[in-house]
């Protein structure tokens, strides 16, 4: 794991006050994921750096909330893995990767995937590296919503292909 880097589970008791100090998504996505973990459905990871979040990484179980690619390869899913720009390049990243999969597997699970965008070759790398290769189910587009530098939600879209991984 990465120095003075903890990747541990949000509980839904904190999930407010850390959704206020991680600005980069909509509070409300936090608050819904530290929820979906409290009711069994996935696992949150946070990365805290200094007593500050600086990473995070929704690990979805298979069900409910599956995309269909993730249902269509029968596997866990990692959702929206993010590291803070500023902590960017420091194993964070590979350290939420390591983290994610080593929940499914204690969960019992033999695969994990991910979508993945076209555009952002640092992460491709990154997922390459752990293992990771295209699934085969061509590329779609996802959208949702983030904050911008001012604190404002935009819409973002991003041309993705799904990646598996055997654990």
């Amino acid at each position: 794991m990465v120095d003075a880097v903890a990747i541990e589970p949000i509980p839904v008791a904190d999930s407010r006050e850390v959704a206020r100090r991680m600005p980069w998504r909509p509070p409300g996505r936090h608050i819904e994921r530290a929820s979906a973990q409290e009711a069994g459905r996935g696992l949150y990871l946070v990365a805290w750096k200094g007593g500050a979040p600086v990473g995070h990484a929704f690990v979805k179980w298979p069900g409910s909330l599956s995309s269909r690619h993730a249902r269509a390869e029968g596997c866990v899913e990692i959702e929206d893995l993010f590291v803070a720009a500023e902590e960017r390049e420091e194993g964070i990243g590979g350290a939420l990767v390591e983290a994610s999969e080593e929940a499914a597997r204690a969960q019992g699970y033999g695969r994990i995937g991910l979508a993945v965008a076209l555009g952002n070759e640092v992460a491709r790398r990154l997922y390459a590296r752990h293992g990771f290769e295209d699934a085969g189910h061509g590329v779609f587009t996802l959208r949702w919503a983030s904050m911008d530098e001012r604190g404002i939600e935009r819409a973002r879209r991003e041309e993705c292909t799904y990646l598996v991984k055997r654990l």
